[in-house]
């Protein structure tokens, strides 16, 4: 698919995106299938893919100053495999299961899946969207939680791929690792960065657009190498790699944290973060929530 594409990208700034493209016969028509968020001036627009098992992604626009044309995501899909169930990857995606979804055009959406792999199991994503204390930033919290309604355990393998552009640059960015549950994607000679944690993430990884998401969305079984390396002047993607083991009847939930020009952890941003879902994190919690 092309980079940056999106069924409302031309509809913005955000004070007429309502008014002057969204009428009730597209938001049925769409509601389905793109989740729009706001939060003072930061927006994040996300659809999903169309097939759990095909090989586009869905396409994203998220922007911490939605009166400037900087998009820092231009796509992302949360991904799947259960062991001794699937041979490769699927996708959450809009024909699988039962999606529903709510929360548009507020500062907290989710989307819910029942009926998933056979009945196996049911998913939730909340998608919540924090506009920073400075122009230009913004933190974007993504929480992710299975439930196994089968009637025995099975470990599951999930992931979520992003295509970042620093400052909204699709090219000439710098990936690397700070930690191994936190990269860090920048545009030199612009100041501008992206920090991406993957809360209690397994694995990890960063590569040139897009080479990853073809791996995922490939024939085979596929999981993430973890580099150290930086690379630089790139078109960078990037993704994380969960490994669960979820008894019948059980929830686990797992945290994926896309901030623009704030960094994590950042001294004095305690705030925000309770507002982006963050501080059950930094107070201490566990590495994963089980209810």
């Amino acid at each position: 698919m092309l980079k940056n594409s999106h069924v409302f990208r031309g509809c913005y700034p955000v004070a007429v995106l309502a008014a002057a493209c969204i009428g009730v016969g597209a938001m049925t028509s769409t509601a389905q299938a793109s989740l729009i968020l706001m939060d003072g001036n930061a927006l994040f627009d996300t659809s999903l893919p169309g097939s759990s098992a095909g090989t586009s992604g869905g396409a994203s626009v998220f922007r911490p100053n939605s009166a400037q044309s900087a998009n820092y995501l231009s796509q992302q899909s949360w991904h799947f495999r259960i062991d001794g169930v699937h041979n490769k990857q699927y996708m959450f995606a809009s024909n699988h299961g039962n999606f529903t979804q709510s929360g548009m055009f507020s500062s907290l959406g989710t989307m819910n899946w029942t009926g998933l792999a056979g009945g196996l199991l049911n998913a939730e994503l909340q998608i919540a969207l924090a506009d920073g204390a400075e122009l230009n930033q913004a933190v974007l919290t993504q929480t992710m939680s299975i439930t196994n309604t089968s009637q025995s355990a099975f470990t599951i393998s999930l992931f979520h791929y992003a295509d970042i552009n620093a400052g909204g640059a699709s090219v000439f960015n710098t990936a690397q690792s700070l930690t191994s549950e936190l990269m860090s994607f920048s545009s030199p000679g612009t100041n501008t960065f992206v920090h991406w944690e993957g809360v209690g993430a397994d694995a990890h990884d960063y590569r040139a657009h897009n080479s990853l998401f073809n791996d995922l969305v490939g024939p085979n079984a596929f999981n993430l190498g973890s580099p150290v390396s930086p690379l630089s002047d790139i078109d960078a993607t990037g993704a994380y790699q969960w490994n669960l083991t979820i008894d019948p009847g059980e929830t686990v939930s797992i945290k994926s944290i896309i901030s623009a020009n704030i960094a994590i952890p950042a001294p004095g941003a305690i705030g925000l973060a309770m507002v982006a879902g963050l501080f059950g994190h930094y107070g201490g919690g566990g590495r994963r929530r089980r209810y």
